[in-house]
């Protein structure tokens, strides 16, 4: 039953959130399963702007924050970053929670249009109230940034305007734009694709298990000799539940908004150059730069997107991790035993096993242990895709071939079991040959990673980009995308903001 529900939480995750690769079926399975060679990719800090100028007298007057949200956000999405300023520095401080949130399924250009609007302090050529209001600045996280980008460039052509900030922060912001966000507006078949795959993995173990130890179903599978049942049915309720849900996701979860966040999109061409170098506006851009040692970077980011940060104590959202880990592995665990176990079983009774409360045959042990071995694969390569999507790891050819064999393992009740092992191209592929099992080698070329650090959604190369800034970036180590609305390291980067470790102009009065 957890296994069912934990399916339902990741297939509605990836229809909101994910898209697949354009991988073909075939290699699906087997591009990651042998451990490549994977590089780290070096990311050149990019050069600051001239400094802006401090702060005049009137910076010692009560300031303003803007918080601003990103995409499928609302005003709520920063009010842990709001709270934690206001219970340290209200004396000093106020805070704003700007929303764009029901612009988001218009245009980038109108959701910017609404922030102007909000901010706007009707004010035109008054030198004394630029000094004033320049002490303000904002705070936005992810698209937010690129939306404050936007509204400096109105303020910058209105050129009348008083502008009530003086500096823009920006905290996982994909100023180079977002190759998930690419893949989405220009391959949304693909989502479809990924659902199905994601649906078919996790259920077939449990459909199957279902289907051999209940009565009717039991005795349909019996006669069903073509094929698994388990599996059929899986498929078939998974072509019908990805193509609802991909519907479903297109017309409600899909934003105008977020093509704006591809590479090269036109909107993010525009603003390429803002705020302009000679700016005076003090700018700084944050980075989160998850650990992946253990393989687990995409379940992580994904529990983040099924539970909100903000479920979470003050600052404390760092819990998310271990939180994510347990619920994966225990489903992975019990992928893993009960392939294990039904394996096993098969390998034992080649006739059956007669002396259990239900007869199972040779044959449908071999179909649970393979419905099975389906989920633990995806978990299995679920990381490595995930960080192919959102840009994080590029994988080329480098020259050399491998080779493999793609083996066919009987099954006396329904279709062979197929399954691809490495092997050196000097050996033949007998050695993994039995009674059972048939081998053909084939060969591909040797790919090597190239590996970029990230947040689990935006590349570091995309959020250090905040053009001419005019501070260093600064990282946020392990803290997710999503998790950085209320983590630890949210907690790091104010403190250091408002003591003035960034910039002065930053600094709060306590």
């Amino acid at each position: 039953m957890k296994t069912l529900q934990y399916f339902s939480i990741l297939v509605f995750a990836f229809v909101f959130h994910v898209v697949a690769s354009a991988q073909s079926d075939g290699c699906d399975t087997r591009l990651y399963n042998f451990n490549p060679d994977i590089q780290e990719r070096e990311i050149p800090i990019p050069p600051t702007a001239p400094p802006a100028p401090p702060l005049g007298p009137n910076g010692e007057e009560k300031r303003t924050i803007y918080f601003l949200h990103g995409l499928g956000g609302d005003e709520g999405s920063l009010a842990n970053a709001s709270t934690y300023t206001l219970n340290l520095w209200s004396n000093n401080v106020s805070t704003e929670l700007i929303s764009y949130a029901k612009t988001q399924y218009s245009s980038f250009n109108v959701a910017a249009g609404t922030v102007f609007s909000v901010i706007d302090p009707k004010i035109k050529n008054d030198p004394e109230e630029t000094e004033k209001l320049r002490s303000n600045f904002i705070i936005a996280h992810s698209m937010g940034g690129l939306i404050g980008r936007k509204v400096d460039q109105m303020f910058e052509e209105d050129g009348e305007t008083v502008k009530p900030y003086g500096g823009l922060v920006t905290f996982g912001s994909p100023h180079l734009g977002s190759n998930l966000a690419d893949l989405k507006a220009n391959n949304p078949e693909a989502v479809e694709h990924f659902i199905n795959l994601t649906c078919t993995s996790l259920l077939s173990g449990p459909t199957t298990e279902f289907i051999k130890k209940t009565g009717l179903t039991r005795w349909i599978d019996r006669f069903a000799f073509w094929t698994n049942a388990g599996d059929w049915i899986a498929d078939l309720a998974c072509d019908k539940i990805s193509g609802i849900l991909f519907d479903f996701a297109q017309m409600k979860f899909t934003m105008p908004i977020e093509a704006s966040l591809a590479p090269g999109s036109t909107d993010l061409q525009e603003i390429a150059d803002y705020p302009p170098a000679n700016s005076n506006l003090h700018t700084v851009a944050f980075y989160g730069e998850e650990h992946d040692d253990n393989e687990d970077l995409a379940i992580r980011f994904l529990f983040s997107i099924v539970h909100n940060p903000l479920e979470y104590p003050l600052m404390k959202a760092d819990q998310m991790d271990d939180d994510a880990l347990e619920d994966a592995n225990k489903i992975r665990d019990e992928f893993i035993a009960k392939e294990k176990y039904w394996r096993k079983r098969a390998k034992n009774k080649p006739f059956g096993d007669w002396f259990s409360k239900k007869y199972y045959s040779q044959g449908d042990m071999y179909d649970l242990a393979n419905s099975f071995l389906k989920g633990v694969l995806w978990f299995d390569n679920l990381n490595n895709r995930w960080k192919t999507m959102i840009g994080a790891l590029d994988m080329l050819p480098n020259g050399n071939t491998n080779c493999f064999c793609s083996c066919s393992e009987y099954n006396p009740s329904g279709p062979a079991f197929e399954f691809v092992n490495p092997i050196s191209c000097s050996e033949d592929c007998s050695i993994y040959e039995d009674f059972y099992i048939n081998c053909t080698g084939f060969e591909e070329p040797e790919l090597i990673g190239f590996n970029t650090t990230s947040d689990g959604l935006v590349i570091k190369e995309s959020a250090i980009a905040f053009p001419n800034a005019k501070y260093p970036p600064l990282r946020m180590v392990g803290s997710g995308h999503m998790q950085m609305k209320n983590d630890s390291q949210l907690k790091s980067a104010l403190n250091a903001l408002y003591n003035g470790d960034v910039n002065t102009y930053f600094k709060l009065a306590q």
